[in-house]
């Protein structure tokens, strides 16, 4: 199982959260690009729990 996810980590997936004006998570997206409109940043993962929050800092990468 792990070298299945393994896999799919080098294939160029990146994982992003949509915030609002609040900071607030509002939709995830993957894609080997950031999406162009809206405040989106790249988050090293995505949990449902987090939507409608304040996301962890420690998952935001600059």
């Amino acid at each position: 199982m792990h070298g299945l996810f393994r896999a799919w980590q080098r294939s160029g997936y990146r994982h992003f959260a949509l915030l609002d004006s609040r900071g607030v998570c509002i939709a995830f997206r993957s894609g080997c690009r950031r999406p162009e409109n809206g405040r989106w940043v790249e988050v090293s993962e995505t949990r449902l729990a987090w939507l409608g929050q304040v996301l962890p800092e420690h998952i935001v990468i600059n």
